[in-house]
């Protein structure tokens, strides 16, 4: 039985981010398909593919390797970054 999930754990939403931190939203507006891109905490470099406007928040589609593993996944705009070289 999976234990249920306190909302209020998540209380950060999108807006309240890039509301009270610009500079997030001025970096997720310079990214474009095409890029090479990083979560903002870290992790694998991915290839950004597809960006689309979803209920308001940008998203972008991205393709990374885990080893010989191709893996897909979808991401806020706000949560990634350029990836460093």
């Amino acid at each position: 039985m999976c234990p249920k999930l306190d909302r209020t754990a998540f209380p950060l939403s999108v807006k309240y981010v890039t509301d009270k931190y610009p500079e997030v939203k001025k970096m997720s507006d310079q990214i474009k398909a095409g890029d090479v891109v990083q979560l903002s905490p870290g992790g694998p470099k991915m290839i950004l593919s597809r960006v689309e406007n979803i209920a308001g928040e940008k998203k972008g589609w991205c393709t990374w390797f885990d080893g010989t593993l191709r893996r897909e996944g979808v991401f806020a705009l706000t949560s990634l970054k350029p990836a460093s070289n």
